[in-house]
């Protein structure tokens, strides 16, 4: 794999080069690099970045053995045949629940930092062996998610599918849907309400009995569509645990990037095979594109994409699950 240079290290480099064969050699101008679609990508490029993060923070983000408190249990009979359900989680977290008898509920999960996770479920549906439940969780800011959640029983390993919708306050809504293939993969499409579209798939490893982990020995590879229709496609590398690089590529443009634990990176760009400049972006997707001679810009995710990193309410994919999981 090509060694990646940091944004500074890289912008220096290009900078000092260019003044020594007068502006020529193997990079591009800053009249070509402009002339491109750069700039675009980049922000694009970054959008992906924030789409992709949240989710797998959300998806994959291990939720604390033992968080300093004692799990407790309580259950009650109703009249009517309902069940009353509460107690506490390891993680603080405290709930009350209403099961009919029927097997569809209500109630609220309340996290250990105060907040709110209110939440009903409908029936379980059985088509065959697949099994399909309506859920809706609602949190304490106004945000919703309403979706379907559906087990597959009918293959060795279980697939389950979360497909729906997550509503902001004002009534905005991102269509989502992740299919968890036991043993083999995990498929994330999102399609944002400006018309953009992000589709990834994670490759998944079996650890202990039956929990499913990303397996970091195989690519994430996916792409994005953004609302003006420029697509770029993008991989991800793994080593020792966790994601380490970012590749992307569109229309003769392409980027090398290291990526942090919290997935902030830099990296350098390239058109029609030639050296153009450097990226660099923060934890936030906050980033500054460096093109050659043509200074520096500031480029960032769509509004969108920030507006819904899923991880700000789901902590781990537990919390999609019906609670409790009747």
């Amino acid at each position: 794999m090509a060694r990646t240079l940091t944004a500074w290290a890289l912008a220096a480099a290009i900078v000092a080069a260019s003044i020594a064969a007068g502006c020529s050699g193997a990079g591009i101008s800053a009249t070509e690099a402009r002339g491109g679609d750069i700039d675009a990508l980049a922000a694009d490029h970054l959008t992906a970045v924030v789409l992709v993060r949240s989710w797998l923070n959300a998806l994959h983000t291990k939720p604390g053995e033992d968080d300093g408190c004692e799990q407790e249990y309580h259950s009650e009979r109703l009249p009517g045949g309902s069940t009353r359900i509460w107690g506490t989680n390891s993680d603080c977290s405290t709930y009350e629940y209403t099961v009919l008898p029927d097997g569809s509920g209500q109630g609220a999960l309340t996290l250990a930092d105060g907040t709110a996770i209110a939440e009903t479920w409908g029936i379980v549906v059985w088509d065959g062996n697949i099994a399909t439940r309506d859920i809706t969780k609602e949190f304490g800011d106004g945000f919703r998610l309403d979706y379907a959640w559906t087990g597959d029983y009918s293959r060795a390993w279980l697939t389950v599918t979360w497909e729906g919708d997550a509503i902001l306050p004002d009534g905005r809504a991102a269509e989502f849907a992740v299919v968890q293939r036991g043993g083999d993969r995990e498929e994330v499409t999102l399609d944002l309400p400006d018309g953009a579209r992000c589709d990834f798939r994670v490759p998944l490893t079996l650890e202990g009995t039956d929990q499913f982990v990303p397996d970091y020995t195989r690519q994430i590879t996916g792409h994005y569509v953004s609302a003006a229709g420029q697509r770029h496609d993008f991989t991800l590398d793994g080593w020792d645990g966790r994601w380490v690089t970012w590749q992307m590529a569109a229309d003769g443009i392409a980027g090398e990037f290291t990526i942090g634990e919290d997935y902030a990176g830099d990296g350098q760009v390239s058109q029609d095979g030639r050296l153009a400049g450097a990226l660099r972006w923060d934890a936030d997707g906050a980033g500054v594109l460096e093109l050659l001679l043509a200074g520096a810009a500031e480029v960032g995710p769509s509004g969108a994409a920030l507006d819904f990193q899923i991880d700000r309410w789901i902590a781990t994919v537990a919390l999609l699950g019906p609670m409790p999981m009747y």
